[in-house]
């Protein structure tokens, strides 16, 4: 039932994108997907947010039927917050090697309130994606919010980049009378393995939540 949700949404902003945009059938070809991300340097460590007031700036607007024909829907189906009720618009963040012959894409899902950053692995060899996971997140409205966000750095120390994603929950209890701020936080570990980010267990996940905070649209 959730991925018929998914795909009659996806249909859904398809069309109401294609009517704001004006989509023509002009004869030239169809710019290729990835040649809308331009590669960005890299650092040590790399930070993935998004902001309150939906920033793209920097960001490059990918046609959205043209984005999704080139995701495998196995992939985009693990992006759990799309609706009908909205155009969804897609912007090109930017590109930068992962490991020998993949890359990552560094793309924003924007959607009303709902914001979302995906790193897509790249295999340019075959032109293919091959892998995806959530960097950045904001999904909630004014009693509640979760917000995501990553860390690229290696970890491990073994070479590769592994990811720390860090997840803030925060919420507003009235049940006593007086209207009660709340947060929760957790982390997960994803180390590079086989081509994509595999999560592997914490044994200490105070340390890292106070090593990688979110600073973006929550306190935590």
């Amino acid at each position: 039932m959730k991925s018929l949700i998914f795909f009659v949404a996806i249909f859904a902003a398809f069309s109401i994108l294609s009517c704001e945009e004006g989509v023509k059938n002009t004869g030239t070809k169809e710019k290729a997907v990835v040649d809308y991300f331009s590669e960005i340097a890299t650092a040590d460590t790399m930070r993935f947010e998004v902001f309150p007031d939906g920033d793209t700036a920097g960001g490059v607007r990918i046609p959205t039927s043209a984005f999704f024909r080139k995701m495998p829907t196995r992939l985009m189906n693990e992006i759990q917050y799309f609706d009908n009720t909205a155009p969804l618009y897609v912007y090109a963040r930017g590109r930068f090697p992962l490991t020998e012959g993949k890359e990552a894409l560094l793309a924003d899902l924007r959607q009303n309130w709902y914001q979302h950053q995906s790193l897509f692995v790249y295999d340019a060899a075959a032109d293919t994606i091959t892998a995806r996971t959530t960097v950045a997140e904001f999904y909630g409205g004014e009693g509640g919010q979760i917000t995501t966000g990553s860390y690229l750095l290696d970890l491990d120390g073994d070479g590769d980049k592994d990811l720390v994603r860090r997840e803030v929950e925060r919420w507003i209890d009235t049940s006593g009378g007086d209207a009660v701020e709340n947060f929760a936080n957790y982390v997960s570990v994803f180390h590079w393995k086989d081509g994509d980010f595999r999560e592997t267990p914490i044994t200490d996940s105070a340390t890292l939540i106070a090593a990688f905070p979110i600073q973006s649209v929550v306190s935590n």
